[in-house]
């Protein structure tokens, strides 16, 4: 039903042909004159790697070759330049096995390969307040040009990047400020409250910092140096304290917005409502260039948690089997209690843990009982597999516990491509339904060895609370009636030569082992599966319609497009030729 009523309402159209570069892309002279209009703010792109190469353009410097090496693979480094991705292969056009522009092994020029653009937008501006913003929307739409919207690059889906496109770059935006008193806009006193003001260019690690030095707590994600404000907000966002404070979109009290008109906009629930409920779900890159964000802001959470760790234990056997079927029995009322917990196993190492906002030890503990058992009988038939436990209650912010259990930096540089469900409660209601979901999940990670030498995969018991309806956000539905959710993936390195289509396709394979066994489930727009079939269904469901009526309303002419977005023209081949439309899922 939902494809039968896109078909007629789900089109946004769009503008003229968009400019890709060549003869149509603005002069040297207009960008010239554009730059001193956003303060010299204006960049123009190429592969970070080009330093350690000597073309018609550009000479080769060793110092500088010698640094990106140096840190090529850092998280934190790769967020402070503009065109660098997380996520190495969207940086280039193609999942072929040879990057765009090879990374040398030495910091001697690199004669044997030609650095190519790749999927890097030509240029960007590194935008330091609102007016630049304003200013680079105003010209990017009067050149027709393609709009890219940029803050860390922590991006599976390819939305932050674009080739030949024009990004708008929010990292230098970095204000943070609290407000104990805070009241959205257009609303009464009575929805008055302790609120906090972030810039859309700050990183988690930055408002935990603040959070931990004010007393207090936000809601957010696992990984540090994500950005607060970018694209973790605008697909949903989850963390550890969503199973008791909600997702960040629940967390969210207004928004400071630039829209296609390169207007400024301040909304909330009371400030142009059917923009912020989209906003809340509906999405990055979609809807306009987020300024800034105000999140509700709790009192400090005390944190205990459980966690079991191994290393070199072999989860594709019946004991691993019965690990899930365990911790498939304990979501229900773990959820119950606002606990939350996860099995995650990358590389040689498998954590198992419960994490809950109280002081409850005992809680947390007996939440754990029954899986730690499961557990332990795993490493014991394992012939003793060594593992360790650690117990934590910590009455503070989050940032000590995040220090704790996800300690910087995140692997960054390489390839990667993710999948991941949203499983409904319905399927915990009865050991057998428990159990045919635990034994799906099992097969799906079990597939998603067969290719690819990096497998990533974490069943996430984090949805939100029953007090969060989402009937204020745009997320699929699925998200507020979940329990699991589960996320497989792999990661490689372009430069030895992995054959990156097949475990792309390897990791979509594994999903739908998934997929077919709970087909009223979903999936998180953020960990999405690149060429997730049925998008629109999969990340918003029954929002969908809504969603494309606000996004008419805001940008009539299509301007803001990313791949499986929003109102997105998916049968664009000049906008998605780098995401290999040629050979993705709808072929296969």
């Amino acid at each position: 039903m939902l494809k039968l009523l896109c078909a007629a309402l789900c089109a946004v159209s769009s503008a003229s042909a968009t400019c890709l570069g060549g003869h149509c892309f603005p002069s040297q002279e207009q960008l010239k004159a554009f730059n001193r209009t956003v303060h010299g703010r204006l960049i123009a792109q190429r592969p970070i790697a080009t330093a350690c190469y000597s073309t018609s353009d550009h000479q080769f410097n060793q110092t500088a070759c010698h640094d990106i090496r140096a840190n090529f693979f850092n998280d934190e480094w790769r967020a402070s330049h503009s065109s660098t991705y997380q996520q190495r292969n969207w940086e280039d056009c193609s999942f072929d096995a040879s990057p765009a522009c090879p990374l040398p092994s030495t910091d001697l020029t690199y004669d044997t390969h030609t650095c190519e653009q790749g999927n890097i937008p030509l240029y960007a501006v590194a935008a330091e307040t609102a007016s630049d913003i304003s200013t680079s929307v105003r010209f990017a739409t009067d050149h027709n040009l393609r709009i890219i919207v940029k803050n860390t690059g922590h991006d599976y889906q390819g939305r932050s990047s674009g080739q030949g496109g024009f990004a708008i770059w929010t990292a230098g935006l970095r204000s943070i400020s609290r407000e104990r008193r805070f009241t959205p806009k257009g609303c009464g006193s009575g929805q008055t409250q302790d609120a906090v003001r972030l810039g859309a260019g700050v990183h988690w690690k930055e408002a935990y910092a603040f959070a931990e030095k004010e007393k207090m707590t936000l809601v957010g994600g696992d990984l540090q140096n994500v950005g607060a404000a970018g694209g973790w907000l605008l697909g949903g966002g989850h963390g550890f304290l969503t199973p008791k404070l909600g997702l960040g979109v629940d967390n969210l009290l207004e928004m400071d917005i630039v829209t296609i008109d390169g207007k400024l906009r301040t909304i909330s629930e009371c400030a142009e409502p059917d923009l912020f409920w989209a906003v809340r779900g509906g999405g990055g890159g979609t809807f306009g260039v987020t300024v800034s964000v105000t999140y509700k802001a709790h009192p400090i959470q005390p944190i205990s948690a459980v966690f079991a760790t191994s290393i070199g234990v072999d989860l594709q056997g019946n004991d691993g089997l019965r690990l899930f079927e365990s911790f498939a029995n304990i979501t229900g009322p773990m959820g119950e209690h606002g606990l939350g917990g996860t099995i995650l196993s990358q590389g040689p190492a498998t954590v198992f843990g419960v994490i809950g906002a109280t002081t409850d030890m005992d809680l947390v503990q007996r939440s754990m009982s029954e899986v730690f058992t499961s557990w332990s009988l795993l490493i014991v038939r394992e012939v003793a597999r060594p593992f360790t436990e650690f117990v934590r209650t910590l009455p503070s912010s989050f940032l000590p516990f995040l220090n704790t259990v996800l300690p910087n930096p995140y692997p960054a540089g390489y390839a990667s491509t993710v999948s991941s469900r949203l499983i409904p409660t319905s399927y915990f209601n009865s050991a057998e339904r428990s159990a045919t979901v635990a034994k799906a999940t099992h097969d799906a990670m079990r597939k998603n060895l067969e290719v690819g030498t990096s497998a990533q995969f974490h069943i996430f018991a984090n949805s939100p609370s029953k007090r969060h309806t989402g009937s204020k956000t745009s997320v699929t539905p699925v998200w507020y009636d979940s329990l699991w959710h589960v996320y497989l993936g792999q990661r490689w390195d372009e430069s030895v030569g992995v054959d990156g289509k097949a475990v792309t396709r390897n990791v979509f394979d594994a999903m739908q082992v998934l997929r077919d066994a709970v087909p009223d489930g979903a999936a998180y727009q953020n960990e999405a599966d690149v060429y997730e079939p049925d998008h629109q269904r999969a990340f918003w469901g029954e929002n969908y319609a809504r969603l494309v009526r606000v996004k008419r309303k805001y940008d009539p002419r299509n301007h803001f497009q990313v791949w499986h977005g929003v109102g997105s023209d998916q049968g664009r081949d000049d906008l998605w030729k780098c995401w290999n439309v040629d050979w993705h899922a709808s072929s296969w």
